[in-house]
């Protein structure tokens, strides 16, 4: 009678590596390199599966519990666990217990116990600690003791950075600068000053030149990657990048404070070399949010009607749209006309083209509208009024807080919140009367035989003794733009 044995093979309990360090410049070094090694001989070791599906979080802190967001390491995992992906007895192991969480002790407890009550055993392979469903009540002491321990030092470095930081944004122009430039910059060997990088700097003056001709971000983007020119990064342009470049005071000299990840409206000019003049930027910024009005939508790609936005019904008031009959037969029509709401008649736009040839470009008409816009100050006015307005809260904000000494104070918490409110919406206010100022002052810097091939070129057709140059339509786009 012959024995047959049987020979049952258990399969091992799988093992899962978490590997995290908050600084990229760790990456330089042997972090990665130790960890993965620490988890490699310990599955040796406890004759454990080392799975090939690790978790990592590379330059991520855990002070916030960033580490457990669900794009980041550890919030993959935490997620796993929630879908039953991973084992019921696995095992998951980590350096040490700050390597999964630096936040406040009540908080990487919370963590720790729901991962040990999915059936998971924590190892800290730094000494060997092991955490369950098991653990004794002075294992879960010495846990709270190691989370303190690392969430304290988290927050001393937190705050001697903040103070850092302070004293950098109180002393702008007298300490050291950090290495995070804009990308047409670069820090010099001094750490105080910085150069130009040109051909960074010509992308993005041409960016600003394309915006104010006219030229939205999706736009932008196509030139750019049609004619070969590397983003920042040396990648393809996208929208978002040309939209933070427009938006980017850094462009004129100024750095932005970023406290807490948000960024703060106040600046500090003069901090880095300006790239474009102030004129630029608000130009650009002017034509923007003209593209951006809800009335702007539809344009077409030659920019056809070069009335857009101010022509209107001498009835009704409402705005006159392009309306071409026929490739020759054109008008500008009343929008509520062709709603049968208006009684005004279309007018043919070749009338509106004759009216701005012999009226609005008769030399003494525009020698005279000239000198009327030249005594308009009402813009420049505006302005002043609001610098005023705007330095003025900003000393009585600064006089309350320096005076008060009661800062749990209900009624001085809420004077403060509307001091700060009021300069937030001066700034707003001030922003926009730049770039109308800016815009006033450069719809009058072109002379009389400009103007007039201006508008030869926009509208095609001579214009006393000036002929029109030929144009594709990108160019056409841009000059009608700007005789807009």
């Amino acid at each position: 009678m012959t024995t047959i044995q049987s020979v049952v093979s258990l399969r091992s309990p799988t093992a899962y590596s978490y590997i995290r360090f908050s600084s990229a410049i760790q990456a330089k070094g042997d972090s990665l390199r130790r960890q993965t090694q620490l988890a490699l001989d310990y599955c040796s070791k406890h004759s454990l599966t080392f799975s090939e599906q690790s978790f990592q979080d590379l330059g991520v802190s855990a002070f916030r519990s960033a580490n457990t967001n669900e794009d980041n390491g550890l919030g993959q995992f935490l997620k796993a666990l929630e879908q039953g992906v991973i084992p019921h007895g696995s095992f998951l192991l980590v350096e040490s217990l700050d390597r999964l969480n630096r936040a406040s002790v009540m908080t990487a407890l919370r963590q720790l116990l729901t991962i040990t009550e999915h059936g998971i055993t924590v190892v800290t392979l730094i000494d060997n600690r092991t955490y369950n469903n098991e653990s004794e009540s002075t294992d879960i002491i010495i846990s709270l003791t190691v989370m303190e321990r690392a969430h304290n030092e988290s927050k001393t470095k937190s705050e001697r950075l903040k103070a850092v930081w302070a004293h950098k944004r109180a002393n702008p122009n007298t300490t050291t600068r950090h290495s995070r430039t804009p990308f047409w910059l670069s820090l010099n060997e001094d750490r105080r000053t910085y150069s130009i990088i040109e051909h960074q700097a010509d992308n993005v003056r041409r960016i600003f030149q394309m915006s104010i001709n006219g030229h939205g971000a999706i736009s932008t983007c196509r030139i750019l990657n049609t004619e070969g020119i590397k983003a920042p990064k040396g990648g393809t342009w996208a929208q978002s990048t040309i939209k933070k470049i427009l938006l980017s005071k850094a462009t004129i000299g100024h750095h932005t404070h970023i406290i807490d990840g948000k960024v703060q409206n106040s600046t500090v000019p003069d901090y880095f070399p300006a790239i474009i003049s102030e004129e630029t930027y608000y130009l650009s910024m002017a034509k923007r949010k003209q593209r951006n009005a809800p009335n702007s939508a539809g344009r077409k790609s030659i920019f056809p009607n070069v009335l857009s936005k101010i022509a209107v019904c001498s009835s009704c008031g409402s705005p006159m749209v392009y309306d071409p009959k026929s490739p020759q037969w054109v008008y500008l029509t009343c929008r509520e006309f062709k709603k049968g709401l208006c009684k005004n008649k279309p007018l043919r736009i070749e009338y509106i083209q004759r009216f701005i040839i012999e009226q609005y470009l008769h030399p003494q008409y525009f020698e005279e509208h000239t000198d009327l816009v030249k005594k308009d100050h009402s813009i420049t006015d505006k302005r002043t009024v609001i610098e005023g307005k705007l330095e003025s809260e900003k000393e009585a904000l600064k006089q309350l807080i320096a005076v008060s000494s009661d800062f749990s104070n209900s009624v001085i918490l809420n004077e403060i919140k509307t001091r700060s409110e009021s300069i937030q919406s001066l700034e707003t206010q001030l922003e926009e009367a730049k770039a109308l100022s800016i815009e006033s002052v450069n719809s009058i810097r072109m002379n009389f035989r400009e103007s007039c091939q201006l508008v030869a070129d926009a509208l095609q057709v001579e214009v006393y003794g000036k002929q029109p140059t030929p144009l594709s339509n990108e160019d056409l786009f841009k000059v009608r733009v700007k005789m807009n």
